[in-house]
């Protein structure tokens, strides 16, 4: 496993400081008509965070951000977590009345909005007003619009994350130390049904999260992902973090109604990895005849975001070869990532979740919290630094353990564990054999997991 980092490491804005000190003509963040280098990144990065901090950001406030995939929305995050601040991710396509409550809940007091959603927005506020707007634009002449929302600032920000004009910062603040438990994000598990739930992860969680998966998924600064998830997806957020971990690059594809045009992308770009959930496969097996697409760097797939049709996972194998198909599982409790297929295994353990991640520890347990011995049905326990503290304003649904539900394990004798209970399917086999239907964004539930020794049942220490 990667060792842990130097403190100044521990926080996504200081691997991008890093990479431009050393390589500042390095790719880092591209769209069809974008490229930032780590030297444009960090520039822009810094001048933003200079904006935010003479505003009142401070370390600890959280700050809104509803953008799609855009360079801006990369800079945006950074900015805010270079002060320390937590950034608050929601889909931008949920109903006003949902991103309403998630202002009311979060107590946000800046956003970054589209110019595309000003009369949602204006709409989900209801009246509220925000200490400061920027909204997100590809044209100057957008300022028109920023009326229709109260705001004591509001401000322009290019797609390209560039500041829309020169604007005096003030004199600069010291920067905050940052601490590894300060809240990073919170992320959001639910919006189209029910109550949404907003999950806190952590400095500590994010590093511990992108160091396991650049482990073993052997990530290099040679690999170039094309991202076609959302930001505001723990899944897609971690494809991001770990390329940026390693000064790889990613390419922010927003074009998948064009199947097609993605594919020939990853040739053109010289995409090294892709990323999707089941229905991305499902389209791209529809619709593109992979092996018509001119050569490509791909080196590896991955999928999670629900259990794929064995038929589906066979297919893409054979489409995308040579390069490697990873199936993962996770939450966004857990960061992203709890567990992973290796290729190796594809055959054999057909239908399994794989192994836990480097860092990660999983147990079978009665509803007591006591280890169950080999061939006993119960609930798997993860343990791990990427497990997250809890929900944001719900210390009820922190606190609490009912089933279907990952909530937080406070029995002494295992500190900081969450209990999580994996989707419907078979009981059989240790956990390198359950077969799952999961949807980690949404359900964070259900089914049983039977105990066998064996490297799927917690033998990886954290």
């Amino acid at each position: 496993m990667i060792p842990p980092l130097p403190h100044e490491w521990a926080f996504p804005h200081e691997w991008a400081f890093r990479h431009a000190e050393r390589a500042p003509d390095s790719p880092a963040v591209s769209t069809p008509t974008v490229r930032l280098t780590y030297a444009n990144l960090a520039e822009r990065t810094r001048s933003l965070a200079a904006h935010l901090a003479r505003s009142g950001v401070a370390p600890g406030d959280r700050v809104l951000i509803a953008l799609p995939n855009r360079p801006a929305t990369v800079v945006a995050g950074l900015a805010v977590n270079e002060l320390g601040g937590t950034t608050v991710e929601v889909n931008r396509e949920w109903d006003p009345s949902v991103l309403g409550e998630i202002v009311a809940q979060s107590g946000v007091r800046q956003a970054f909005i589209s110019v595309r959603d000003v009369r949602k927005w204006a709409a989900a506020l209801a009246g509220r007003r925000m200490d400061q707007l920027w909204i997100v634009t590809a044209d100057a002449n957008a300022r028109d619009t920023l009326d229709d929302i109260e705001a004591t600032e509001r401000r322009l920000l290019f797609e390209d994350g560039r500041l829309a004009e020169t604007l005096d910062p003030g004199p600069l603040r010291p920067p905050a130390r940052l601490q590894p438990d300060w809240p990073a994000v919170v992320l959001y598990t639910s919006g189209s049904t029910g109550r949404p739930h907003g999950v806190i992860q952590t400095f500590r969680n994010i590093d511990a999260n992108t160091r396991s998966i650049v482990d073993y998924m052997a990530l290099t600064a040679d690999d170039r992902a094309l991202l076609t998830l959302p930001l505001f997806y723990c899944y897609g957020r971690s494809v991001l973090q770990t390329h940026l971990f390693v000064k790889g690059s990613v390419f922010l594809d927003h074009r998948f109604a064009f199947p097609r045009t993605v594919m020939e992308t990853l040739a053109t770009e010289g995409c090294t990895g892709f990323a999707g959930v089941p229905l991305t496969y499902e389209i791209i097996r529809r619709s593109v005849d992979v092996s018509s697409i001119s050569s490509t760097r791909l080196r590896y797939v991955t999928q999670a975001g629900g259990a794929m049709a064995p038929e589906t996972i066979a297919w893409a194998r054979q489409a995308f070869a040579p390069a490697r198909l990873f199936v993962m599982y996770g939450q966004t409790e857990a960061t992203a990532r709890l567990t992973y297929l290796s290729p190796e295994r594809a055959l054999d353990k057909q239908g399994s979740i794989g192994i836990p991640i480097p860092g990660v520890e999983l147990r079978v347990m009665d509803a007591g919290g006591h280890q169950l011995p080999d061939g006993e049905v119960g609930e798997l326990v993860a343990r791990g630094e990427n497990v997250t503290p809890g929900y944001l304003g719900d210390p009820e649904e922190t606190a609490a353990n009912p089933p279907r539900r990952l909530a937080v394990d406070r029995r002494p004798r295992l500190p900081g564990c969450r209990r999580v209970l994996l989707s419907s399917g078979t009981s059989e086999g240790d956990p390198e054999d359950r077969r799952t239907s999961h949807q980690p964004d949404r359900d964070r539930a259900g089914g049983r997991a039977t105990s066998r020794r064996g490297r799927g049942s917690g033998d990886r220490r954290s």
